[in-house]
């Protein structure tokens, strides 16, 4: 929208500062010259506060600036500051147009918006004339503010523009509305088209065949969409048995068969996205502990396996995953454990089952994890008059090196064999040990039902030895009187006793017992 100026208000108010005159102290020789007026005004201004003259440096006279400051008044000042203030107003007021080319117009609509266009580019050049021409009085006002002047003569050509700017926006309109209207005019055309070839399709094709042929279309359409219906519901429930849900009871029926052998028992999801238990194709009921440890424990880890759980940022605590559970499903189990969880972060297991926790402390020693990234632990309990208490104790040295008490065992005899001692609580048990020992040696070298005197002959050849040993360990581990249960072995006698067993042992089962030396010395308490 083109915004014009108040031509006749900013030609009045030109006139009236062009009138304007400044009653003052006038010097005479200054209003004479305006361009000295001018440069004194300036100089003025640069010698306040000052009594050298900056231009030949000698001293002001006395009330020469008093009688500049008299000349150069307030009104002065003020005039001139309003002065171009109006210059401003009027430089800003002037036009810039910038029109569309004909090119852009319909050929219908050229002619007149040329015409118009020329029209309203020539007023416009009138007007900024006209307003160039105040602001040339204003600046010569300028330099003789003692005077009055004459504004130079100006036309006032507002309503010829008006004029101009109503046939240049009356030719847009045109131009806009036929483009407004070329869809409409389109969309006739094109229906003509349609009626015309309609009527020619009528005159020229079988109508009445084709109608008949487009109802029976029609009736096919129909029975399609209803197909197209059931596909859809197809889709639906395949999508429903994709879900997250269904892919879930998937997983678990999966990890009851794999791990722990339960084809009889499944996980479906009911309409409502629930959980169902069926077993053999029936409802699930009564059911037993260890079936219901292996549910839960498949759940657990179908719930860690969804993409919202990232394994190697959990923590995870297990709590005897075996319970409940048959003996022939603890490997399963320990499987299970090593194959989903060794990502985490992690992992606490706690268990009562030894078998069990032999596997864990196995799979954690091979893990190639230092020692201060496994801990081992167990509960201790304490009974007093009052409560019941539970400690967390760290595991004694004995459970977290021997798998067996027949190593264990075996590992304090040759202990002793290296190094023995007199201590009287290691020489008091040792005939109880030694018999515990070749007791377990025995029975599953030579398991033929006999007992341990018969079966010594076997393993130690030389009768007097064999008797030697039978007499040995049979004396001081059965307490039949008194005085044998406070006797100690003789330290001398042990010592030979000790010797012959382990050499029997490394002579009749070198592979045995080089094997249980290689343990032994592969393994520290700490």
């Amino acid at each position: 929208m083109l915004k014009l100026p108040k031509l006749s208000d900013l030609i009045t108010d030109a006139s009236n500062y062009l009138a304007t005159t400044i009653k003052a102290k006038v010097i005479e020789r200054l209003k004479a010259s305006p361009k000295i007026n001018q440069w004194v005004k300036e100089g003025k201004e640069l010698h306040q506060d000052k009594v050298a003259c900056e231009f030949c440096g000698n001293e002001l006279p006395a009330k020469l600036l008093d009688d500049l400051s008299s000349h150069f008044s307030e009104d002065y000042d003020s005039l001139i500051s309003n002065i171009q203030k109006q210059i401003r107003t009027l430089t800003d007021s002037k036009i810039s147009l910038d029109l569309p080319d004909k090119a852009k117009f319909y050929s219908e609509f050229q002619a007149d918006y040329s015409a118009s266009k020329k029209i309203l580019q020539t007023e416009i050049m009138y007007l900024n004339e006209t307003l160039q021409l105040l602001v040339q009085d204003l600046v010569a006002k300028q330099l003789k503010v003692f005077d009055s002047l004459k504004l130079s003569s100006c036309v006032d050509n507002l309503s010829k523009i008006d004029e101009a700017v109503k046939n240049v926006n009356q030719a847009i309109k045109s131009q806009n509305r036929k483009t407004t209207e070329f869809e409409k005019e389109k969309e006739k055309a094109f229906v003509s088209i349609i009626s015309h070839y309609a009527s020619e399709f009528a005159k020229n094709e079988q109508y009445d065949e084709t109608h008949k042929n487009i109802s029976k279309y029609g009736v096919e359409i129909e029975t399609l969409t209803q197909d197209i219906k059931s596909l859809e519901k197809s889709v639906i429930s395949i999508e429903r048995q994709l879900s997250e849900t269904v892919k879930g009871a998937e997983k678990i029926n999966e990890y009851l068969t794999l791990y722990f052998g339960k084809e009889d028992l499944k996980v479906k999801v009911t309409q409502d996205n629930k959980f169902q238990l069926f077993r053999s194709g029936i409802i699930a009921k009564n059911l037993s502990e260890g079936e219901k440890t292996a549910i839960s424990f498949s759940y657990f880890i179908t719930r860690l396996e969804d993409k919202n759980t990232v394994i190697a940022d959990t923590i995870i605590f297990i709590d005897d995953p075996i319970s409940s559970l048959d003996s022939n499903h603890l490997f399963n189990t320990y499987s299970f454990i090593k194959t989903k969880l060794s990502p985490c972060k992690q992992l606490y297991i706690s268990t009562h089952n030894f078998e069990f926790f032999n596997l864990i402390k196995d799979w954690f020693s091979g893990r190639g994890m230092k020692k201060t990234t496994q801990s081992f632990y167990m509960v201790e309990r304490s009974t007093n008059a009052a409560f019941d208490q539970s400690t967390i104790v760290s595991m004694t040295p004995l459970l977290r090196i021997f798998k067996s008490e027949y190593c264990y065992l075996f590992s304090i005899i040759f202990n002793f064999k290296k190094m023995p001692n007199p201590d009287y609580y290691q020489l008091y048990n040792m005939p109880n040990l030694l018999r515990r020992y070749l007791e377990a040696l025995m029975s599953f070298k030579i398991p033929n039902g006999h007992g341990l005197e018969s079966k010594l002959e076997i393993l130690i050849p030389n009768e007097v030895m064999a008797e030697r040993v039978r007499k040995f360990i049979h004396h001081y581990s059965h307490s039949s009187s008194v005085t044998r249960s406070l006797q100690f072995p003789d330290l001398k006698e042990c010592v030979d006793i000790v010797d012959i067993i382990l050499g029997s042992i490394e002579t009749k089962y070198k592979e045995h017992y080089d094997a249980l030396v290689e343990t032994l010395n592969n393994t520290t308490v700490s």
